[in-house]
């Protein structure tokens, strides 16, 4: 079916790419505010550079067991998108939201990492959705 109004598809590309970004950035503030305590196998966190965001990494956090790669979204529709385009990735997803306190954002990303490091990795969204059996991701 041909798209009669090419230009709200481009308007609704824009308006999720800034999304993605201020989710982002929020991620990332999150990690930049003072005053937080990091768990002692945390050292850093990075940005992604350019050859590993085309494998689909926003992120990287650095712990003492090594670099855990991170992917950052602004809803759970585009998780199962983000699985589609990569089916083999590694890292752990992160649904960020404006609304979301940076307390929320580091406890939600830090319990993923500690439980990959110890494999205790399972997290549903660490894992594409057909291997997860009766999941059903749904947006509102």
């Amino acid at each position: 079916m041909k798209n009669r109004h090419p230009e709200l598809t481009a308007i609704g590309t824009i308006e999720a790419m800034r999304q993605g970004s201020a989710s982002e950035a929020r991620f990332m503030e999150a990690f930049e505010v003072p005053r937080w305590t990091p768990p002692e196998w945390y050292r850093s966190i990075r940005h992604a550079n350019a050859a590993e965001d085309a494998d689909g990494y926003d992120f990287f956090i650095d712990t003492t067991s090594g670099e855990v790669p991170i992917q950052v979204k602004c809803s759970t529709a585009y998780i199962a998108r983000y699985w589609l385009r990569h089916p083999r990735s590694t890292a752990l997803l992160i649904v960020v939201n404006g609304s979301d306190s940076y307390q929320k954002i580091r406890d939600t990303i830090l319990k993923q990492v500690k439980d990959r490091i110890d494999g205790n990795d399972f997290s549903i969204l660490s894992r594409p959705p057909w291997s997860v059996p009766n999941l059903r991701l749904v947006s509102y």
